[in-house]
């Protein structure tokens, strides 16, 4: 099989090659909101692939799974956690990369915070629920530093729309949120940021400042079977994110009609706060795990079961 150098020298040789057009398109299945963001160069044919797509969204759990049961799905891009528990439950599909790595901070309004220690005794909102990249990292955070969730430091839950409108009219002080709505918040509500997640997880790990937020997952039949135009799709997916990378301003163009309601501005700003970088599962290996631990440590039933090797496309 092929670790992620092997399979990243593959790619090497594989664009090389002249590819016969397919008589069928790669369907894709990618959440509603900021994570088309990496895919809109291939939403807008703005960059070279040999393989046409045909992208279909999701924006709950059940369409989610109703999409993977779907026998001509091919990949799928979703957060991490949420993959590795799809895999727990028997889901065929394997994580090829990820392909956002930095995308959450704390704002507050009329307040100042320095440190995490500065956070006791306060309430903290964040996006829909448990187990969501953020919680994940304030309750770990939380459990090093000795304080207890709901005692010690209490998080509550939102739509992170509803969180923004909270905070516009003083109702929230802080919440921990993923951009675009991040800087949705600061001209909105004039929030700050108080504390970047990134940071502070590198700072209580030793990792990088940076966390394997969503990933793209191929299902195990199309990895196995069509593998020629797998490699192709996934080519494309990588130039796809580069092109997200170095073109804001033209991407948060692009992006604005696929979020509604997300002025131009605010996109471009997220864009540049956050990090859309493609790098091989197989390279990130031990990161990925160190990261799904952490959250199996702080909530069972967050990640029901830490994947083994086969969850990995190498």
């Amino acid at each position: 099989m092929y670790g992620g150098d092997t399979m990243r020298k593959t790619l090497t040789v594989f664009s090389a090659l002249t590819i016969v057009a397919v008589g069928f398109a790669v369907v894709l299945l990618n959440p509603v909101g900021p994570s088309v963001i990496p895919i809109a160069g291939i939403l807008e044919g703005k960059v070279e692939s040999d393989v046409s797509f045909e992208v279909r969204f999701w924006s709950n759990f059940d369409q989610l799974t109703a999409g993977l049961s779907s026998e001509d799905v091919d990949i799928v891009v979703l957060p991490i956690s949420i993959g590795a528990n799809l895999y727990a439950r028997g889901f065929p599909i394997k994580l090829v990369a990820v392909n956002l790595w930095k995308s959450f901070y704390i704002v507050g309004k009329d307040i100042e915070v320095n440190q995490w220690e500065d956070l006791a005794g306060k309430e903290i909102y964040t996006p829909h629920g448990k187990g969501q990249t953020a919680d994940v990292v304030m309750r770990f955070v939380a459990a090093k530093h000795g304080m207890t969730v709901g005692k010690d430091i209490k998080i509550s839950y939102a739509s992170p729309q509803e969180i923004v409108s909270l905070m516009s009219a003083g109702k929230v002080q802080l919440a921990a949120l993923p951009e675009p709505f991040v800087t949705l918040a600061m001209k909105k509500a004039g929030a700050h940021i108080v504390i970047d997640l990134q940071e502070l997880w590198a700072k209580e790990t030793g990792y990088k400042d940076r966390l394997p937020i969503t990933g793209i997952f191929v299902k195990k039949g199309f990895f196995e079977g069509e593998f020629s135009t797998f490699l192709s799709a996934i080519n494309a997916l990588k130039r796809s994110t580069e092109y997200a990378r170095e073109n804001p301003r033209e991407v948060a163009e692009l992006t604005t009609k696929y979020i509604p309601g997300m002025p131009f501005e605010v996109l471009l700003e997220s864009i540049k706060r956050s990090l859309y970088q493609y790098v091989y599962a197989g390279d990130v290996k031990e990161e990925i795990l160190e990261y799904l631990k952490a959250v199996h440590s702080v909530d069972p039933e967050a990640i029901v079961a830490i994947p083994d090797e086969g969850f990995f496309a190498q």
